[in-house]
C-alpha cells in the first residue's frame, strides 16, 4: 500500500533528508554497533523511486517517528563527538534512554545507546 505525498509529507521527508545528511556526517566517529545500526535503520527510508512516484510505504505517524528517531540518533552522535571519546565503564554508564543529557554518550558506548527500534512496519 502506498501513501501520497501530500505538502506536509513532503516538509517531513525534506527535514528527514537534512536530518540524515547531518547524522552521515558523524558517523566517521560512531562505533561498528552505531554503524550498524543506522545501516539497518536507513534501510527503511523511502527510497529515491517512491518519492519520484509520489507514494510512499510509511505513514504521516511513521515518518513523525522515523523523523524523531534520526533527530535522537544524530543529537547522541553530535554529543558523543563535542565531548570526545572516554574510557570505556564496562558498559555500566550508558546515556539516559530518553536522549536527555548527562549520559555518557562516547563512542565506546554508542552502540548500546543508539538504538533505534527500527521495527516500523512496512507495508508491501
Amino acid at each position: 500500500m502506498g501513501y501520497p505525498i501530500s505538502a506536509e509529507i513532503h516538509r517531513i521527508l525534506e527535514d528527514l533528508g537534512h536530518l540524515r545528511t547531518a547524522a552521515r556526517a558523524l558517523l566517521d566517529e560512531a562505533s561498528p554497533g552505531a554503524r550498524d545500526e543506522w545501516r539497518r535503520f536507513e534501510d527503511r527510508f523511502p527510497s529515491d523511486v517512491e518519492i519520484r512516484r509520489g507514494f510512499i510505504t510509511l505513514s504521516k505517524p511513521e515518518l513523525e517517528e522515523m523523523w524523531s528517531k534520526v533527530r535522537r540518533f544524530r543529537d547522541i552522535l553530535a554529543a558523543g563527538r563535542r565531548r570526545g571519546p572516554k574510557p570505556s565503564r564496562g558498559g555500566t554508564d550508558r546515556a539516559q534512554s530518553d536522549g536527555g543529557g548527562g549520559g555518557d554518550a562516547s563512542p565506546a558506548v554508542l552502540s548500546t545507546d543508539v538504538q533505534l527500534d527500527i521495527g516500523v512496519a512496512r507495508q508491501e
